[in-house]
This record gives C-alpha cells, sequence and structure tokens, in this order.
C-alpha cells in the first residue's frame, strides 16, 4: 500500500486483499450489514500522523536516518452498508462500505449500482469518497521541531465487470483524487529550491485496475488469485510511482466457524529523484492477515463474531519511508 499518502480510514494501511463480488438476490428487497467492533493498531510510520486524534508517528523526527518509533492506538471498527435490489430488472443499488471491500481492509464510502446483464456479467458503477478525512504531516520532512498535521482526502468513481461471460472472472478500475489541504513537503527545509519542492507534492491521481478470478474447491473453500496494476500520479515526481500487487485470498467455511486469509506483495518504481535523500526510491511491500467468524454466538440469528488479525510491511530503498503495521482486532457483524 501506500506509505507518503495515507489511504483511510486506518484498515487501509493492512494487506489488501482480492475477494468474490457478491451476486445480487433473486427476490426484491433490502439487504445488507453492519459491524461494529474496535481494533489496537501498532505501526511504525515517519509519515503517517493518525486518524480519530490518534497519533501513529513521533510528531518529532532528530534526522532523515531516524527509525520510526512504534506507536499504539485503539480505533473503532464501524462499517455498514444498505442495498436494495429490483428482483424482475436484475438491479441494485447500494451505498455504503461494501461487505467485500470491508473484508478488503477499505473502507471507502461508495455511492452507485449494479445492472446484471445475462450472461454478459454483471456492471457496476460507484462514487467514491473517504468516510473520515486521514491526518498527514504538512511537513512530513521537519527535523527537531515538532511537525504539523493537516487533513487528507481521497474521492473517486470505480468500475467493475463481474462474472464476465459467465466465467469467474472479475475486473474492477478504480481511479481517485488525493487532495491535503495544506500540502507543505520540503518547505521547511532551508536551501531547497522551488523546483525541488515540487517534486515532493503528494497530492493527484491514483488509478488502479484489478483482475480476480475465484476458483471454487468443493463446497467448503475458494481460492481468489488476483493482480492489481497500479498508476499513482502524483503532483511531485518523486512521490508518483507506479508498479503491481499480487494477491491470494483462502476461503473456508465450516458449521460454526468461517475462515478468511490472505496475503500479498508488491513492487513499486518511483518516477524521479527525491531531493532530499538524492535517490530514487522503490518499494517492496507484504501483508498477511486471518480473520475468523463465529456463527450466531450466544444464540443471535444473523450474528457473527469476528476476530482478525493482520500484518504490513514495506521496505524502501530509501530508508526514511520504511513502515510497519500491526493490527488486531474483535468485533460483531449483522447481515440482513
Amino acid at each position: 500500500m501506500m506509505k507518503k499518502q495515507l489511504m483511510v480510514p486506518v484498515l487501509a494501511f493492512l494487506p489488501v486483499t482480492a475477494m468474490a463480488i457478491e451476486p445480487i438476490p433473486q427476490e426484491s428487497g433490502f439487504s445488507g450489514y453492519i459491524n461494529l467492533g474496535a481494533g489496537g493498531v501498532n505501526m511504525k510510520s515517519n509519515m503517517v500522523a493518525g486518524i480519530f486524534g490518534q497519533e501513529f508517528s513521533d510528531a518529532k523526527v532528530s534526522s532523515f536516518s531516524s527509525e520510526p518509533d512504534a506507536e499504539t492506538s485503539l480505533l473503532p471498527m464501524v462499517a455498514g452498508e444498505i442495498r436494495y435490489t429490483l428482483g424482475e430488472s436484475r438491479t441494485q443499488f447500494f451505498v455504503g462500505n461494501l461487505l467485500e471491500d470491508f473484508l478488503r481492509f477499505d473502507s471507502a464510502t461508495q455511492f452507485g449500482v449494479r445492472q446484471e446483464a445475462g450472461q454478459v456479467g454483471t456492471f457496476g458503477v460507484a462514487l467514491l469518497n473517504s468516510q473520515i478525512p486521514a491526518e498527514v504531516w504538512k511537513d512530513p520532512y521537519v527535523i527537531g521541531v515538532s511537525r504539523s498535521t493537516t487533513k487528507q482526502n481521497a474521492s473517486g468513481y470505480r468500475i467493475s465487470w463481474d462474472k464476465v461471460f459467465g466465467t469467474n472472472l472479475e475486473l474492477t478500475y478504480t481511479q481517485r483524487e488525493l487532495e491535503i489541504d495544506e500540502e507543505w513537503s520540503g518547505l521547511t527545509q532551508l536551501g531547497v529550491p522551488f523546483a525541488a519542492y515540487q517534486t515532493l507534492q503528494r497530492e493527484g491521481t491514483v488509478k488502479s485496475l484489478e483482475a480476480a478470478y475465484v476458483f471454487r474447491l468443493g463446497d467448503t473453500m475458494t481460492l481468489v488469485p488476483s493482480i492489481r496494476a497500479v498508476d499513482r500520479d502524483l503532483d511531485g515526481k518523486a512521490m508518483a510511482n507506479d508498479g503491481y500487487t499480487l494477491l491470494v485470498t483462502h476461503t473456508w467455511a465450516g458449521d460454526q466457524w468461517e475462515l478468511l486469509s490472505n496475503i500479498s506483495w508488491g513492487n513499486y518504481e518511483y518516477d524521479g529523484i527525491n531531493p532530499l535523500f538524492l535517490d530514487t526510491d522503490e518499494s517492496s511491500r507484504m501483508g498477511v492477515s486471518v480473520t475468523a467468524f463465529y456463527k450466531e454466538p450466544f444464540g443471535l440469528k444473523g450474528w457473527r463474531a469476528v476476530f482478525g488479525v493482520a500484518h504490513f510491511n514495506e521496505e524502501n530503498d530509501i530508508d526514511f519511508y520504511d513502515s510497519e503495521a500491526t493490527m488486531l482486532s474483535a468485533g460483531m457483524l449483522y447481515r440482513f
């Protein structure tokens, strides 16, 4: 995932996984889910400030070679979605955070529509917006004094095509615009010319194209490999990058328990020389997570207890941008 710009909310820095899109129900009516829970996050980063007023990194950095200290925070995990299906026309309207996205650790709010088109597949289009603005540093490169925070928002759209020509292939294109209220990257560094400051800008357009295929392994298991190509066309050439992520998701459903596990690996190359480090960055990113669902705890119909653990690590040629995050979470999920 990204390190020089934070995708929100906090779950977004953890592994992103492929997940099968839910089919449109046969009957008309409302459906959806709600999740209520909390997560403990331990993070090391020189770039991410925080969310909900919780800090994810130190406000003060002693030098460009300083390794970030680990910060631990307890955060709420609240998500939900409401859908309405027109059974005869095979049309579905939705608003909220899609369940498959919630399980992918992507909690952008969506408002959109899906349309089934027979054997051609199901098409979807949705507007995206950040549920909660992230907190990033106005200038991440301030040395020796406390840094100030600002807000970052991400908005855009998503187009999907699943069950492509009757197969289990799913294609998704997503585009987001990143905007930072006060983007001061490099401005406080004495002797940095304006042209160099411009190469550190974090705002811009993020485009991704993902292809996933769902393999059914008997009645209880699925395996979903996918590949995502990403182009982060940011205003600063030292921050702009492109690359790919390979992902594999495995699901298993028993009588009482359900398990979802995933692993991802990606490599990204940057477009220009970083004027503060006199080097062009390259990053390797790895993530792994396991989520367990316990059906109908205490006899509660429609509910599932949810327990999760996730870990993300990013190694960069420029060590200042290395990051690491681990999260433990628990909650209750209700589907209707």
